[in-house]
C-alpha cells in the first residue's frame, strides 16, 4: 500500500516518499504509543489497524477500517470494495484473527463473487504476470474460501482522488 501512495505521488509530482522498512513501521508504533520499546525488531504481528495508524503517520493518508465480523458476511462488503477501486484504486489490506494470513486486495468481481488476492509475504523478481499467478502470488479467491468463524479487518487507504 505504501508503495502504491508513493507512486501516486510521484506520478502528481505530490510529496516524494520511501517506502517504509519494517524497522521503520516499528519504530513508528512505538513512537505513537501503540507498542513497547521491545517491539522494535521484533517478530510481533503487524494487522490492518496498526497498518492503518502508520499510513497515517509516515504518509499522511488516513486509511478507513472495515470490520467484518464474519467471513461469511464478506459479501455484505463487496459493494464498499468495489466502490473503493472505482474511486481510489489503492490496494486494501485484509488481515484477521482465524485466518491470520495477512492479504492485499486489489479487485473484486462480482459474478461469482471473489476477491483479487495478493500474497504480501512474497518478494524477489517478478518475471511475467503469468508467473505470479503460477506461483499463487496473485489469485482469485471466492467468498466462499474464506473462513467464516475469523472476522477480517480491511484497511482501505483513502488517498486524494482527483
Amino acid at each position: 500500500m505504501c508503495a502504491w501512495v508513493i507512486h501516486q505521488r510521484t506520478r502528481t509530482d505530490d510529496k516524494t516518499s520511501v517506502v517504509p522498512s519494517l524497522k521503520n513501521i516499528q519504530e513508528a508504533l512505538v513512537a505513537m504509543g501503540d507498542k513497547a520499546a521491545s517491539f522494535v525488531g521484533s517478530r510481533e504481528w503487524i494487522g490492518s489497524f496498526e497498518v492503518s495508524i502508520c499510513m497515517d503517520y509516515l504518509l499522511e493518508v488516513p486509511c478507513k477500517i472495515i470490520h467484518v465480523t464474519s467471513g461469511a458476511l464478506l459479501y455484505d462488503h463487496i459493494e464498499a470494495l468495489k466502490k473503493h477501486f472505482e474511486i481510489v484504486g489503492a490496494p486494501v489490506m485484509m488481515g484477521g484473527d482465524g485466518d491470520n494470513a495477512s492479504k492485499g486486495i486489489l479487485g473484486v468481481c462480482c459474478d461469482p463473487p471473489s476477491l483479487l488476492i495478493l500474497d504480501p509475504h512474497q518478494y524477489g523478481k517478478v518475471t511475467s504476470l503469468t508467473d505470479l499467478y503460477d506461483r499463487g502470488v496473485v489469485s482469485w479467491r471466492p467468498l466462499t474460501t474464506f473462513v467464516k468463524d475469523s472476522f477480517y479487518n480491511l484497511c482501505l487507504p483513502q488517498y486524494p482522488h482527483s
